[in-house]
This record gives structure tokens, sequence and C-alpha cells, in this order.
């Protein structure tokens, strides 16, 4: 199924870090988007490089 969504709003870029059950601390990067298909509103992540180089949009 498809749906056509808008993009209502944009969190600023979070970074929090996490230890691996194999001890490794690692960085996570992450954006919220709030989407709306003009019914419902759905709350979404992006996650890793995607959300640091993520441009937001001008015309908001």
């Amino acid at each position: 199924m498809e749906l056509t969504v808008r993009i209502v709003s944009v969190s600023e870029l979070k970074e929090s870090t996490f230890t691996t059950r194999q001890g490794e601390t690692k960085l996570l990067s992450k954006r919220l988007f709030i989407i709306n298909d003009g019914y419902d509103e759905i709350a979404c992540e992006m996650l890793g490089d995607k959300a640091k180089t993520y441009a937001t949009p001008l015309a908001m």
C-alpha cells in the first residue's frame, strides 16, 4: 500500500551513545518526523547517516 503524505514537522538531530552486547560503545543518531496523510498523523524516525545528512526543506 502506498500513501501520499506531507511532512508536518522535523526535529533537530539527536545523538546518544549506547553499549552493544559485545561491550562496544556506539553513537546513535536520530531525527523525528511527523507526517500527515490527510486523516492521520504518524510519528517516524530516521536513523544513522541519513539522519545526519538530512537537509530540512525550506518550505514547511
